[in-house]
């Protein structure tokens, strides 16, 4: 059995903090940061069988479906600092411009800067 891992758990907690709070800047750093993690254990498409005719093609129920991959925690927390640099690097491009975005995007990159430290 596969443990979800320190980093999915803080993940999981800043998720349910952010919801409790209303924070939704916050709550949507958490989810994107959550779905880029599961994104990250796609198998690439060139891994999966490929079906020629349809005589060929496998039947049943779950029959094309391959098992996803299993990250690392350091696997996941790169995953989770890109998300965080990603929302850095925005609310800085967006100061001066749109600084009510920057100071949402600036938030939500700190509740993920808290799930890695």
């Amino acid at each position: 059995m596969i443990t979800e891992g320190r980093i999915r758990a803080r993940l999981r907690q800043e998720t349910v903090q952010a919801m409790k709070a209303k924070e939704v800047s916050e709550l949507s750093a958490c989810r994107s940061a959550s779905a880029a993690i599961d994104n990250a254990r796609a198998v690439p498409f060139d891994d999966r069988p490929q079906a020629g005719s349809v005589e060929a093609s496998a039947v049943g129920v779950g029959a094309t479906e391959v098992a996803r991959r299993v990250l690392t925690e350091e696997d996941m927390r790169r995953v989770v600092a890109a998300e965080m640099r990603e929302l850095m690097e925005t609310a800085i491009s967006l100061e001066g411009i749109r600084t009510d975005r920057s100071a949402q995007l600036r938030a939500g990159a700190e509740a993920l800067e808290r799930v890695l430290s």
